[in-house]
């Protein structure tokens, strides 16, 4: 059984075309059982026999949820959500824990409604570029909560009214 071709173009007008190491791939997990397959997904070390990348990984996710396989979905983005984790955590680790913790959940829903996006083509590019496509929604979440995190900073919080009340009521006091 072969992958399906991708319907969507790049900016040249050129089919997204995956890998032939990528179709290869895709072609053996389909024929594997549930079992063999989810212990192929689990090598996640891409030097050892049976690896299997992750455009591969989101081509399968892809298929399981066409099938309304959800039990399986959510074993495979499990899976694939391990192998990640550390690259986007590691691009947002100046946010500071609150903010970081809550980006990587950004990015981890933005993921997930790409992967399996139908309509306008956004999966088929998860399976040619997974990690380009992966730093660009860490980037773009990055930039997202800075503009949060200025916001906050230009915010007066209430014992900092406070204070400054008090100060003026003060300076009223004395001026009188």
């Amino acid at each position: 059984m072969r992958a399906k071709p991708l319907t969507r173009k790049n900016r040249k007008g050129e089919l997204y075309l995956r890998l032939p190491e990528v179709d290869d791939q895709i072609a053996i997990a389909l024929q594997l059982n549930v079992a063999e397959l989810i212990d192929r997904v689990t090598i996640s070390d891409f030097k050892l026999e049976g690896f299997f990348q992750e455009e591969c990984i989101v081509y399968i996710i892809r298929h399981y949820y066409l099938a309304e396989n959800h039990k399986m979905v959510s074993k495979l983005f499990e899976l694939l959500m391990s192998r990640c984790m550390g690259f986007v955590y590691e691009r947002l680790v100046t946010l500071g824990e609150d903010k970081k913790n809550e980006a990587y959940s950004e990015v981890i829903k933005h993921l997930v409604e790409n992967i399996l996006e139908f309509e306008t083509g956004k999966g088929d590019f998860f399976q040619v570029r997974f990690w380009v496509g992966l730093e660009r929604l860490t980037i773009s979440e990055f930039g997202k909560q800075l503009e949060i995190i200025k916001e906050d900073q230009n915010l007066v919080s209430i014992d900092d009214m406070r204070t400054a009340l008090q100060r003026f009521k003060w300076v009223e006091h004395v001026a009188c």
